[in-house]
């Protein structure tokens, strides 16, 4: 498990990586509250347990985002969900696919105005209900986008004491209430000495809020880096066993904010080549949560 700063070299972290029942077909359901629209219903039974991987935030007001997978193949199929106590009913189910397998996509966010049902530190609930009453909860310390968002810290920027051949250290703020932080690492090495550059991904978690960079990956001299840095809670990546409890899922439920940014590039002045930070708002190719899943399937 990774207590401590990290360091990122060439061979250990080289990697890339329904429709719904009535209220008189499940008794046991929970009576409808607010309700979500979608599209395109297939009517297909699921297998249990589903897998359900999820993640919920505040914007300032809760947001949920999930994936439902289904067993074996078989179509994921939720009856109705619930967020702290307000409780969403399915009218149909859209469904999406993913290297040929479908999968059930709820997104949903609170309505009306502040106060809001959570705040930031809040150990907040999700609970799903498949058909036949089966169901399962799980709960995580929720996260606000924007308040618990995290910065760089190290490099400065514009820091011109970073020499191209050295390793690089990242450091960010500390966010009170995130239980780790997942990173997104894209570095760029010159192959053959001529500008012939080429990419690499690197996923990776830490409890702490510092990370260093080796000089070379893969064996050739670092020429640029990117860091995204995101306060996270939820299930230990590594070593986790999935948070949702009962008999209808497994899987996790996590918590994210805002990622710490920074890109290191090298410069020539005269004979040597200096750093040049920027903390510029670049997006990455993955959205925060694609970023936390990535790292998720890195541990696998």
């Amino acid at each position: 498990m990774l207590r401590s700063g990290i360091v990122i070299g060439l061979v250990a972290l080289a990697m890339f990586i329904a429709a719904g029942c009535g209220d008189d077909d499940c008794p046991s359901c929970p009576t409808n509250v607010d309700t979500l629209t979608v599209t395109d219903t297939v009517e297909v039974p699921q297998e249990f347990p589903a897998y359900v991987s999820a993640y919920l935030q505040l914007d300032p007001y809760a947001y949920f985002n999930a994936d439902i997978l289904g067993n074996g193949g078989a179509n994921p199929w939720a009856d109705s969900f619930a967020v702290g106590e307000t409780v969403v009913s399915y009218i149909d189910a859209s469904y999406w696919w993913h290297e040929a397998e479908p999968y059930f996509w709820i997104e949903w966010e609170e309505g009306g105005t502040a106060p809001y049902m959570y705040e930031s530190g809040d150990l907040a609930a999700v609970t799903i209900w498949g058909n036949d009453g089966m169901s399962s909860t799980a709960s995580v310390v929720i996260l606000d986008y924007d308040a618990d968002a995290s910065v760089i810290m190290v490099p400065s920027l514009y820091d011109t004491s970073v020499y191209y051949g050295n390793d690089m250290e990242f450091a960010w703020s500390r966010v009170e209430n995130a239980e780790w932080y997942g990173v997104e690492l894209n570095y760029r090495v010159d192959t053959s000495g001529t500008g012939q550059f080429r990419w690499y991904n690197v996923y990776t978690y830490t409890y702490d809020t510092t990370m260093i960079v080796q000089d070379t990956m893969m064996g050739y001299p670092v020429d640029r880096v990117h860091i995204y840095a995101l306060p996270t809670t939820g299930p230990d990546p590594e070593s986790y066993t999935g948070n949702w409890e009962g008999d209808y899922a497994t899987g996790k439920l996590y918590s994210i904010s805002y990622y710490a940014y920074a890109v290191v590039y090298f410069e020539n002045e005269g004979p040597t080549y200096k750093a040049a930070v920027d903390r510029s708002a670049e997006i990455p190719a993955k959205s925060p949560g694609e970023i936390i899943e990535a790292v998720y399937e890195a541990y696998k």
